[in-house]
């Protein structure tokens, strides 16, 4: 409710923000949560917002996954949040996390087996499922909040009461005593965050590429070793062992494919690639952002800016379905370029293209992804 409101000033100061859109999700989980719904949703038309509500049943989503109820409600928030997104085309989602969800945060990782990595949880700016979520109460305490919010109304979760979730427990017996020893979250996660790092202290990488060859024929330990270097060069906790034995099982067969999504990252192999690993915030797995400049495009993506020189009628664009590339005297589809290549599945939407005037890629940015660009029929110069 602080966030509407801020917004609600911001929108209203005349500063030029474009009209925030509310997001409900009602998760069924609680006998009351329809009047939480009707609240959101009387509160953003009072505020001229318009607000979209959507309803999931995450308890059964939580049994049919076998995943915790709260990594379920995660789940469904985030892609019902990137269908809306699509939608209405907005650049960001924008939620209320502050310093203390922080703190809890940490203490989650640490207590499952994380290390130093763990503090730099809940950047300012992520990459969650498609989504851009931009966090910008993460300098602010929950006490700070509560003295707000005796300005409007607002709701309480009941659930936020309850001693079956982990987190909740962190909230009323760990992070109390710290909090009464002097520890500071805003302080904390100021420190420990890539924006806000003194310099010399090492910036997390967000994607590695692990030769298969480590993978196949190796233990199970041995696996785990290497999956446990590669996060700890990403900057998150180490790894399960379900996600371990899973890629065990996998390097069994004689060309194994995988596929693996965690709140901490995505990790992605077929039959002839690496095993490539992303953070679940890298800035590969967001679109990139083009800008038009005197004879050429500016592209943002990946976390590099390149400039690309364009001839009459050529542009820049992403991948969709049906897109082709002129082979000899034929054409193929550029998906069947891009598994051929073992161009890594998860950033295949994002990569950027050059197309010519009739609509055939001539160029493919995967310098972006630490490899040569490809470039095909039509194509002139490299730049």
């Amino acid at each position: 409710m602080l966030l509407l409101h801020a917004y609600r000033s911001l929108f209203e100061s005349g500063i030029g923000l474009p009209e925030p859109v509310v997001f409900h999700l009602d998760h069924r989980l609680r006998e009351d949560s329809g009047l939480d719904a009707d609240f959101v949703i009387r509160t953003a038309r009072e505020a001229g917002f318009s607000v979209y509500l959507e309803s999931r049943n995450v308890g059964e989503f939580s049994r049919r996954s076998k995943v915790s109820l709260e990594e379920a409600g995660r789940v469904l928030r985030y892609r019902t949040l990137a269908r809306l997104v699509d939608r209405i085309g907005s650049a960001y989602a924008v939620t209320a996390h502050h310093a203390d969800d922080y703190l809890e945060s940490v203490l989650i990782h640490l207590i499952r087996g994380g290390g130093a990595s763990a503090l730099s949880t809940l950047p300012l700016v992520a990459g969650i499922h498609g989504v851009t979520v931009f966090r910008p109460f993460l300098s602010v305490r929950k006490s700070e909040i509560e003295r707000y919010a005796t300005s409007f109304e607002f709701r309480e979760d009941s659930s936020n009461k309850s001693q079956e979730f982990l987190r909740n427990r962190i909230r009323a017996h760990i992070a109390p005593v710290l909090l009464g020893e002097g520890l500071d979250p805003v302080r904390l996660w100021q420190n420990f965050h890539a924006e806000l790092w003194p310099a010399g202290i090492r910036v997390p990488a967000h994607h590695v590429r692990v030769d298969r060859s480590l993978v196949c024929g190796a233990s199970l330990a041995d696996i785990k070793q290497q999956l446990d270097l590669a996060t700890r060069s990403l900057g998150i906790p180490p790894v399960s062992r379900s996600l371990a034995l899973s890629l065990y099982n996998a390097s069994r067969k004689e060309s194994f494919r995988f596929r693996f999504r965690t709140n901490e990252l995505q990790a992605w192999c077929d039959e002839r690639s690496p095993l490539h690993i992303f953070r679940s915030d890298s800035p590969l797995l967001s679109p990139p952002q083009m800008t038009p400049q005197v004879d050429g495009v500016s592209i943002l993506y990946g976390g590099k800016t390149r400039f690309i020189a364009l001839r009459t009628g050529e542009r820049a664009r992403m991948f969709e379905p049906g897109l082709r590339v002129r082979m000899g005297a034929g054409h193929k589809k550029l998906k069947k370029v891009f598994q051929e290549e073992g161009v890594p599945s998860p950033v295949r939407p994002f990569v950027p293209l050059l197309v010519d005037q009739a609509g055939f890629v001539i160029r493919a940015g995967l310098s972006f992804l630490g490899q040569k660009d490809l470039f095909f029929s039509g194509a002139q110069g490299k730049n």
